[in-house]
């Protein structure tokens, strides 16, 4: 569990203060990405029903091209033997 003034917690404080040296804003991109988690970023069965996904989801190598935006017209980056 987590308790304010326990020594993980100040580490955690350093370490975020230690980031936002080098990557200003870290902490709030930390808490934005946070609000944006979505049930099935979780993947937790009791949040979202992962049985109703379809067939196709799970082909890494096709899911790469979507998100990297090629075609069936053009040879695929990952080879997934």
């Amino acid at each position: 569990m987590w308790f304010p003034g326990q020594p993980e917690t100040r580490a955690h404080q350093r370490l975020i203060e230690d980031l936002e040296k080098e990557i200003p804003n870290i902490r709030a991109s930390m808490l934005t990405a946070l609000g944006n988690a979505v049930p099935t970023h979780l993947l937790d069965p009791n949040l979202f029903d992962f049985s109703k996904l379809s067939s196709g989801t799970g082909d890494i190598a096709a899911e790469l091209d979507l998100v990297l935006g090629h075609t069936d017209s053009e040879p695929s980056l990952v080879a997934i033997a």
